[in-house]
């Protein structure tokens, strides 16, 4: 005899809204992204002490290290926010 699903299912109201707390982490994740990658450059072009690839550090810096991190925080907080502002409208 298979199992009892019926605690274990979410409504597909529920699945509808998690889909939607997603999507919008992910729209907020990509200028996040673009505006980490900037604030990496800034911050590297600003404090760097390296004088032989400064431009170089920079853009690895943004691209591969506070953009991630920006857009990771952005797509958390995306999600969360719209989670709670659709489960407090319900």
């Amino acid at each position: 005899m298979p199992p009892d699903h019926d605690q274990t299912t979410l409504p597909a109201g529920a699945v509808a809204r998690r889909l939607r707390a997603v999507l919008v982490g992910l729209l907020v994740a990509v200028p996040c992204y673009a505006g980490g990658v900037l604030l990496g450059i800034g911050l590297v072009q600003a404090f760097s002490d390296n004088g032989h690839d400064r431009s170089v550090e920079a853009a690895m810096t943004g691209a591969f290290f506070v953009g991630p991190v920006a857009a990771v925080a952005g797509f958390v907080c995306g999600a969360l926010v719209f989670a709670r502002r659709s489960r407090a409208a319900v």
